[in-house]
């Protein structure tokens, strides 16, 4: 009985180590870049920026305006491409764009992102803002999809 015990178990256990994809995408990593300005752009926009001829171009756009002789970040474009974008002028502070995931699929990347804006009673600054994001993941022809979801931040009144 023992022994008996010890082959199902045996089997058990080879057919859980054998079932480990069972979802119907992978996630997809990124990696956040912090960039030195904001584009001031009144529409939602994107750029998959896939060349350093597209990067350079898009960063010179980007510091346009600011009093920096900064280098141009290095990319590996053989690796990665760059995905930038926002949602256009918002009337108040306080608002940001962060990516809660992405996710392949066997034609397509999935690319979630949350819009985040001051609540009802949160005590935002009177300024013009234009929230953007930019990351890296790694390269691919699949063709990309967002999805933007938006969300208010409760504030203690």
């Amino acid at each position: 009985m023992n022994r008996y015990f010890r082959k199902i178990l045996l089997i058990g256990l080879l057919m859980l180590l054998g079932c480990h994809h069972v979802l119907a995408s992978d996630i997809y990593s990124h990696i956040v870049l912090k960039l030195p300005s904001k584009l001031e752009r009144e529409e939602p926009w994107v750029n998959i920026i896939k060349t350093r001829a597209e990067w350079q171009a898009f960063y010179e756009e980007l510091t346009a305006d600011l009093q920096s002789d900064d280098a141009l970040p290095e990319i590996d474009f053989e690796v990665f491409q760059l995905i930038v974008g926002g949602v256009g002028a918002r009337g108040a502070g306080g608002n940001s764009l962060q990516v809660t995931g992405i996710y392949e699929f066997d034609n397509d990347i999935s690319i979630y992102v949350l819009d985040a804006a001051p609540g009802d009673h949160c005590s935002a600054i009177t300024v013009i803002d234009y929230p953007m994001t930019a990351f890296l993941i790694r390269k691919t022809d699949k063709s990309i999809g967002f999805n933007v979801q938006s969300a208010k931040i409760n504030c203690a009144q």
